[in-house]
């Protein structure tokens, strides 16, 4: 454990998934860049982009032999592995729904996790589309939470804090007057029945 992530994560305000937002994503990791080694800052720069993955990197940190994700850190390898199988099932559970083939839309093998099939029906049968995508995330909370469990002021610990001050930073947006009106738009798109 390195001196300055002991002292950095020890400084972060503790969080749960109905916390307030104690920072942004963005202060974070200036937060990181000030107090972490660089290569460990870009990291978590790189990890948090705004878009939904930086693939470039993700290709960069893939070797070449068996499709491994190459960096030193467990947390961020178990996750990567546990988003694929979480994606998969919902793409799985989608493209049946539509009465497509589900293997048109998986990402590499299928590894079927009863739990994240459970989670995923429970959602789809929720009317209010807020609180279906509140259940999807208080799973992958769950899992933040099971992956945390010994890390406690390593670079571990503070990957997945940024993970999810990042589920935090987009529920606050949500919350805010422009979250409000974004998701009366998404509600009253009209999507058509699938026979």
């Amino acid at each position: 454990m390195k001196k300055n992530h002991y002292y950095f994560a020890a400084s972060l305000p503790m969080i749960n998934f109905d916390s307030a937002l104690p920072m942004g994503v963005d202060d974070f990791i200036e937060d990181c860049y000030r107090l972490l080694p660089h290569e460990d800052a870009e990291f978590i720069q790189r990890l948090l982009a705004r878009k939904i993955m930086d693939y470039a990197f993700l290709r960069q940190l893939v070797t070449e032999s068996k499709g491994q994700i190459g960096y030193r850190n467990k947390a961020f390898q178990k996750g990567v592995a546990f988003n694929r199988a979480f994606r998969n099932e919902l793409a799985w559970f989608r493209a049946e729904r539509a009465g497509k083939d589900p293997n048109d839309f998986i990402r590499g093998e299928r590894n079927p996790d009863p739990r994240i099939q459970e989670v995923i029906r429970t959602a789809d049968k929720e009317e209010n589309l807020l609180e279906a995508e509140m259940m999807l995330d208080r799973f992958r909370w769950a899992f933040l939470d099971e992956l945390e469990q010994g890390h406690y002021y390593d670079i571990e610990f503070i990957t997945i804090y940024g993970i999810k001050l990042m589920i935090l930073e987009r529920y606050h947006t949500l919350d805010s007057p422009r979250g409000e009106e974004i998701f009366k738009e998404i509600q009253n798109i009209k999507i058509p029945e699938i026979n």
